[in-house]
């Protein structure tokens, strides 16, 4: 089921990109894959015995699809990341609908080396699958199963907040989203949680070659459940920074069609998961990645 639902999400975002404001100035479509062993809250960290959390390695393939656009009043971005665990498919997705105030009211709200003000509502959503856990008590999983602490509970939030395009020199674009989660998902019940998201992207040539660096760093505060403290959430810092050579400039002289490089995931108390007994286990991630885009 979870490869079905994978699948048609994937295909609707790619159906819908290129009508989605269809008077958009600019758009763009990026198809990522990312290839890296250091991921830790998946298959790898759950011992297959005893049930209980190790904090050990999953190797993964990631598929990515990422959309932006600018048009008259603001932007558009979102992503969908197909993680494919083994013969499990967990979907990740962000976006946020960018509203200028300035384009809207007529009026410069610009200061210091912020460009202008805008409104950012947004969403993220995430597929869960049932969670075990266990002690050694329990003896075989494969043989009577390892106990579910709690059950499948899909990440459903929204986003509201402001965002600020920066002018730094040197960067085609970076800017500064700050907000709150509100959490719509029955399951897990959480308070409102702030979060601050760092974004940039810059290119240059060296010589013959042509390069582009991008990513973000997003900070995320704690956030208590009201059905299972189990699933409080710490306070926690999520990062993905890539650097690419543009492979197609290089080849055949077509820039930004092709990058071919490398991504390094940073992540601190990696989805707020906390250390609870024979539950869960707080981890920290810091590993390379393969990294292949195509732009259209």
């Amino acid at each position: 089921m979870n490869r079905i639902k994978s699948s048609l999400l994937s295909a609707l975002m790619a159906s819908t990109a290129g009508t989605a404001h269809a008077g958009a100035d600019w758009h763009e479509l990026e198809l990522q894959y990312f290839h890296g062993n250091g991921f830790k809250q998946f298959s790898g960290g759950i011992d297959s015995v005893t049930g209980a959390p190790t904090g050990d390695s999953t190797t993964m393939n990631v598929y990515q699809i990422a959309y932006s656009n600018g048009w008259k009043y603001g932007g558009t971005y979102f992503y969908v990341a197909n993680q494919l665990d083994g013969d499990d498919i967990k979907v990740f997705s962000q976006g946020w609908e960018y509203l200028s105030l300035d384009k809207i009211f007529g009026r410069d709200f610009s200061f210091g080396p912020v460009k202008e003000i805008r409104l950012a509502p947004g969403w993220q959503y995430a597929t869960t699958r049932d969670y075990p856990a266990g002690s050694a008590n329990q003896g075989s999983a494969p043989d009577i199963g390892a106990k579910v602490v709690y059950d499948a509970a899909d990440t459903k939030d929204v986003f509201l907040g402001l965002d600020f395009p920066l002018d730094i020199p040197g960067f085609e674009f970076a800017g500064l989203t700050v907000g709150v989660y509100k959490n719509l998902q029955d399951k897990t019940k959480y308070e409102l949680q702030p979060s601050v998201d760092f974004y940039y992207r810059t290119t240059w040539y060296w010589g013959p070659t042509r390069w582009k660096a991008q990513g973000f760093v997003q900070w995320y505060d704690s956030r208590e459940s009201s059905v299972n403290s189990n699933l409080d959430a710490v306070a926690y810092v999520y990062s993905q920074n890539a650097i690419a050579l543009d492979a197609g400039y290089l080849l055949w002289e077509r820039p930004n069609q092709f990058y071919f490089g490398t991504q390094i995931q940073y992540s601190h108390n990696t989805y707020g998961v906390k250390d609870v007994p024979f539950v869960s286990k707080s981890t920290n991630e810091f590993f390379p990645q393969i990294y292949l885009e195509w732009v259209f």
